[in-house]
């Protein structure tokens, strides 16, 4: 079941990430810079707690 969870927050964030390069070549870069900072802090925790 975790593996099936992982996967979905997977494509959630790459489909937010996709969308968020998009408006960025468009000049509305908020949702990459929102994206990036929530995957960047997700992966941080979840990283460190595996150890």
């Amino acid at each position: 079941m975790k593996f099936f969870g992982a996967l979905i927050l997977w494509l959630i964030i790459a489909a937010v990430l996709g969308t968020g390069f998009a408006m960025a070549a468009h000049g509305k870069p908020w949702l990459l810079i929102g994206g990036a900072a929530i995957f960047v802090g997700l992966f941080a925790k979840i990283g460190c707690l595996s150890h």
